[in-house]
């Protein structure tokens, strides 16, 4: 529960600025290619307590690049593949007093930064009544090394109104700086530098229908 001598319900500032910027080519009318750069930053300014004499000063942003290329071979495939690079920069996280400027603690929080690359493709095509996706991403994290997760969608048409839908999929997620630098100076909350990435395999299985201005979905998952 919020506990009020920890500064809940003390007003929070909150900054950020977001900035994206997308640069697409057409090749011919089968082929082309996008670039995306983001810039996210965010800074979160709290009280520690009621009386607003001790706060928290919490800075940071992410910075990525997305190139996507698509290619049309024939009426039946289509085919997308690209890369991605993301960076993690933590600047800072000061416990400070705000009367005199004093910096108490930082959290183990300054200057902690990871990097990710990544290297993605996937294939539309189609089998007899079916339609297949299928693709893979491999990931290369600077702390946890490589990883490899792969999607296959398999749609089948019941008529022109219905589809049924099997989805298998694997996910793989990097802890995040927090999880694993975070250390007050008592040791009461700390990070864990040993923690693996999160995985998991899904299976889906979805039924779809228009009905006039309606689209119902229906999901068994696991």
């Amino acid at each position: 529960l919020p506990r009020v001598e920890r500064g809940a319900g003390v007003p929070h500032e909150v900054e950020g600025l977001l900035a994206s910027y997308s640069y697409s080519v057409k090749y011919s009318d089968t082929a082309g290619s996008k670039t995306s750069v983001f810039y996210d930053w965010n800074q979160r300014n709290l009280s520690r307590n009621t009386d607003n004499s001790f706060r928290a000063n919490i800075m940071g942003y992410r910075l990525g690049i997305i190139n996507k290329n698509y290619l049309r071979l024939g009426d039946k495939l289509d085919i997308e593949f690209g890369i991605d690079y993301d960076t993690r920069y933590s600047n800072e996280y000061s416990n400070y007093v705000p009367a005199t400027g004093l910096t108490v603690a930082r959290n183990n929080l300054k200057g902690k930064q990871i990097e990710e690359y990544s290297a993605f493709g996937q294939a539309e095509f189609d089998i007899g009544p079916f339609t297949c996706l299928m693709g893979a991403r491999h990931v290369q994290n600077e702390l946890f090394g490589a990883n490899l997760s792969s999607r296959a969608t398999l749609i089948y048409p019941i008529d022109e109104k219905s589809a049924l839908k099997l989805i298998t999929g694997q996910s793989f997620r990097t802890p995040s700086l927090f999880e694993l630098n975070f250390i007050t100076p008592g040791n009461t909350v700390f990070g864990n530098e040993n923690l693996d990435p999160e995985e998991s395999d899904s299976f889906e299985l979805v039924y779809q229908r228009m009905a006039e201005n309606y689209f119902l979905q229906f999901s068994i998952y696991h």
